[in-house]
């Protein structure tokens, strides 16, 4: 299970030789010590996952029923930064296609924007239509005058 909250993102699985138990992975280390401030983090270099935490089932669903009641928000991706934020920005517009997939299935004459697929020659583009800074690839996903990666330039296509 893919879990993804403001403080970090997580993968949770049965471990293999221990059913009863769940092995909670991150890519990052502070998203677990986030999480999980208690867990004996173990760092496993060529994983996958390079971070994990063994816990409980029971532990993993009290974790995730306190992330949701610290839930005072109206737009998750605004609550993230830096690299977290961009990744996370990757995620949201990789997983667009699927809502773009139902909605043809829903009303098949529906018209859908062009920008969300097309872009100007020689421009980078994805499939939401938001811009990546011309000075260092970093993401924009609001078309902002500045970068989130902190590019200097804040230039964007």
């Amino acid at each position: 299970m893919w879990i993804m909250t403001t403080r970090g993102f997580i993968s949770a699985v049965v471990k293999p030789d221990e059913p009863s138990l769940l092995m909670v992975r991150a890519r990052d280390p502070e998203h677990l010590s986030a999480l999980f401030p208690a867990g004996d983090i173990i760092e496993q270099p060529r994983s996958d996952y390079r971070w994990r935490v063994m816990v409980e089932p029971v532990e993993l669903a009290a974790t995730l029923a306190a992330e949701a009641g610290r839930i005072d928000y109206s737009n998750f991706k605004s609550e993230t930064r830096g690299n977290y934020h961009i990744a996370l920005m990757g995620c949201w517009s990789a997983l667009l296609p699927l809502q773009r997939h139902a909605e043809r299935l829903a009303d098949p004459r529906a018209a859908y924007e062009p920008k969300a697929l097309t872009r100007e020659v020689g421009q980078p583009w994805d499939y939401l239509g938001d811009w990546h800074c011309n000075e260092c690839e970093g993401w924009n996903p609001h078309n902002t005058d500045t970068c989130l990666s902190g590019c200097e330039q804040g230039e964007n296509a």
